[in-house]
């Protein structure tokens, strides 16, 4: 992805260097027991930190499915 718009682009290498920080940083393990886990996590509160959403949108869903095969 790239930055879309001026303000974007400003912030792009705060955010960029914010995420390599975290990258560098001991990762938090996960002790998954079954293939059948399910990790869920609150898009707008954790990764977004948007505002409060507007009335209209706040019946929107979200969902996104990865599959490992092997």
């Amino acid at each position: 992805m790239s930055p879309y718009g001026k303000l974007a682009a400003d912030v792009a290498p705060d955010i960029s260097a914010a995420l390599q920080e975290l990258l560098n940083a001991s990762p938090i393990p996960m002790d998954w027991q079954s293939p059948d886990d399910l990790l869920i996590v609150d898009n707008w509160r954790m990764l977004h930190m948007r505002p409060p959403i507007h009335e209209v949108g706040k019946n929107r869903t979200l969902e996104r499915v990865l599959v490992k095969e092997g």
